[in-house]
């Protein structure tokens, strides 16, 4: 057998490349067994003795490849099962893959939302009643609120809690005119 020895052969221990080889080896035992069944030469028919010890030998000749055979099937389906677990483990790699790439777009979905929520509703004026600073600088929430809305306007939109210094803030609750017209230079903050 070439020093190939099948009984001390682990199948279920062997990596790819080692079974692959061992496949290659048995094919060519088998090639060689059949050479040899194909050209086997009979002994003298008259010798009886010489006729049992040639049949004997080629049925032994028929049962080694048999057993060749039955290696090499149990090889090619080991080969088999390492392919079937590569497949599913590449399977497994890809789903986990994509779960992950769903995951950021909903997260960066997620977060699109969130910032298109809050930009719109700075866009929108809070609600009458709602208690805001005023945020202006160089100017004080008189001036801003008199450009606006014209002299006196401030006492009427307003409640008003003391002038507005260089970047410093003055507290007022908004009514529904104010909401409407935000003063040039001023922006809503809520508190």
């Amino acid at each position: 057998m070439s020093g190939l020895d099948l009984a001390y052969v682990r199948i279920d221990d062997m990596r790819e490349a080692e079974l692959r080889d061992l496949l290659g080896k048995l094919n060519k035992l088998v090639e060689a067994v059949d050479y040899q069944i194909d050209n086997w030469c009979t002994f003298d028919p008259t010798d009886d003795i010489g006729i049992m010890g040639n049949d004997i030998a080629e049925l032994r000749l028929h049962q080694h490849r048999n057993d060749l055979i039955s290696q090499i099937s149990r090889v090619t389906a080991r080969l088999q099962a390492l392919e079937q677990q590569r497949r599913e483990q590449e399977q497994r790699r890809q789903a986990e893959e994509q779960r992950r790439r769903q995951q950021a777009e909903e997260e960066q979905r997620r977060q699109r939302q969130q910032a298109e929520t809050h930009r719109r509703q700075q866009q929108q004026p809070p609600p009458v009643g709602a208690r805001v600073f005023i945020l202006a600088r160089g100017d004080d929430p008189y001036k801003i609120c008199r450009r606006a809305f014209g002299n006196g306007m401030l006492y009427l939109n307003m409640e008003y809690y003391g002038p507005l210094t260089n970047g410093g803030r003055s507290n007022g609750r908004l009514t529904e005119e104010t909401a409407r017209h935000l003063p040039d230079g001023a922006r809503l903050v809520y508190p």
